[in-house]
């Protein structure tokens, strides 16, 4: 592997110098594309949900929503597949005028039409932004496994652009200030608290109840058993340190199951409209 030049300490902060530069340019044009989203209009769309018999929290709800709004992963649910082989594509809709949070699961659609109309997902539910992100109603939180609000510890783009040190910079990583939402293969079939509702349980993916036995529970609260200074210290991006760092802090709520990663996130900074914004996810 070829390695970069060893230079002199005049010549590496000239080359310092030189990156900032193109470092500064490339905020300045993010900061404008986060501006051009603010500015996208909204439409209304009506939620028809279309598993379990289609009566979720939201069904016929009209839900306002950016134009061109990206689902997780940025493609949508394929309806012709069984709901349990689909895409989670999760899309989170925050309606800060009405106090509301919007969790759409399986969303089949993808990009957000602009005509608006009737959007189908599998299931969904709403949440008050108010409240704590676990709901005890049996009637709202429906966009996860465990009842939470989407936005329920989920690592926001904005966060790491506020806690993670620039490539070049030998500040530390530091941690988002919350606890994390994470997501694993299979739980046990029980839920504890904060959960109020279970995922896909072992016993039902490997046949037999003993699967189930060291499998954990929706809602378990995990510890990361790493200190910060062992953290600081692994060969691993700034960015993954600060996912450790934030999880060795808080720690990370089990709050779904079966999809393509562990922990929730932004992939970009969410698109704002008025007092409304919509945000896909990376798990």
């Amino acid at each position: 592997m070829k390695t970069p030049p060893i230079v002199s300490p005049p010549e590496w902060e000239e080359a310092r110098e030189r990156l900032l530069v193109k470092e500064k340019e490339l905020t300045r044009a993010r900061d404008a594309m986060a501006a051009q989203r603010r500015r996208m209009p909204w439409m209304a769309v009506e939620i028809n949900c279309t598993e379990f018999g289609g009566d979720c929290s939201i069904d016929g709800a009209e839900v306002h929503i950016p134009a061109g709004a990206s689902v997780e992963g940025n493609v949508a649910a394929d309806a012709s597949l069984p709901w349990q082989d689909r895409r989670d594509a999760h899309l989170t809709v925050i309606d800060q005028a009405a106090d509301r949070e919007y969790d759409l699961w399986q969303v089949q659609a993808q990009p957000i039409p602009s005509t608006g109309g009737t959007l189908n997902i599998s299931w969904g539910g709403v949440e008050q932004l108010g409240g704590d992100g676990v709901v005890v109603n049996g009637r709202t939180g429906q966009g996860t496994a465990a009842h939470f609000a989407d936005l329920a510890g989920r690592i926001r783009a904005e966060e790491f652009l506020s806690q993670v040190p620039p490539p070049g910079s030998s500040g530390p990583a530091g941690n988002l200030g919350h606890a994390l939402f994470i997501v694993v293969n299979y739980d046990s079939g029980q839920a504890i608290y904060p959960a109020v509702g279970v995922g896909r349980p072992c016993d039902k993916v490997f046949g037999t109840p003993a699967a189930n036995v060291n499998a954990p529970p929706m809602g378990a609260w995990l510890w990361l058993d790493l200190r910060g200074v062992d953290i600081q210290s692994l060969p691993i991006a700034n960015w993954k340190k600060s996912v450790l760092e934030t999880w060795y802090t808080y720690g990370a709520f089990i709050g779904d199951t079966g999809s393509r990663g562990y922990f929730a996130g932004s992939s970009s900074p969410s698109v704002v409209t008025g007092s409304r914004h919509a945000a896909g996810s990376e798990r």
